[in-house]
């Protein structure tokens, strides 16, 4: 997925080098995973595939209440042969001696997260257009488009509302559904209308 820019192509956001960082940080403190990632990050989440399999790893290594570190995510690999698609042992070992500190992992994970999310709103804003393009029924499709965008806001609210207990109990009142009362917003003039 790339778009065109008055500059040219550009490529969908994504920071390998953030992604792996969290790897490796994950792999020499196992804790990392279950303070940060779980429930937040998933394997879809990450740009790379070797990195969407280590992530996947160490999610199963840490469904089975097992310490997550390089042995049991590399032998949870090998279970899968899934070593050499990740290009060996040696990779797990290269994440972690290229993590500049683990006390960052949460920064890293922050950065995942946030080009992840706009991976999927570029995913979405091109499913609009498909919409608008091939639609007959622009009604129909401004319902199909304003789905789509609610779905992701309640995924960022439900990845939010993840963090935010840790912290506290209060949830975020951006995240509340849209009452039925409120009309959407004419696209053209930035009005709402009434339906």
């Amino acid at each position: 997925m790339t778009l065109e820019v008055a500059r040219g192509i550009k490529p969908p956001p994504e920071k390998p080098e953030a992604e792996a960082s969290l790897l490796g940080a994950m792999l020499m403190d196992g804790s990392i995973y279950n303070e940060v990632a779980r429930g937040r990050l998933a394997p879809a989440d990450l740009s790379r595939e070797q990195h969407r399999l280590v992530l996947a790893a160490i999610a199963r290594v840490a469904e089975r209440s097992e310490a997550v570190g390089f042995a049991s995510v590399q032998s949870d690999l090998a279970a899968r042969d899934e070593v050499e698609a990740i290009g060996g042992p040696q990779f797990l070992v290269s994440l972690m001696q290229n993590v500049p500190t683990v006390a960052h992992a949460e920064s890293y994970a922050a950065i995942v997260e946030r080009t992840a999310l706009l991976r999927r709103l570029i995913g979405s804003a091109n499913e609009i257009a498909r919409l608008a393009l091939t639609r007959d029924e622009a009604t129909s499709a401004v319902a199909d488009a304003q789905e789509l965008l609610f779905s992701m806001r309640e995924a960022i609210c439900a990845s939010g509302s993840r963090r935010v207990s840790r912290r506290s109990t209060r949830r975020p009142e951006a995240c509340s559904r849209p009452t039925s009362s409120s009309s959407p917003a004419d696209p053209g003039s930035g009005r709402r209308v009434s339906r």
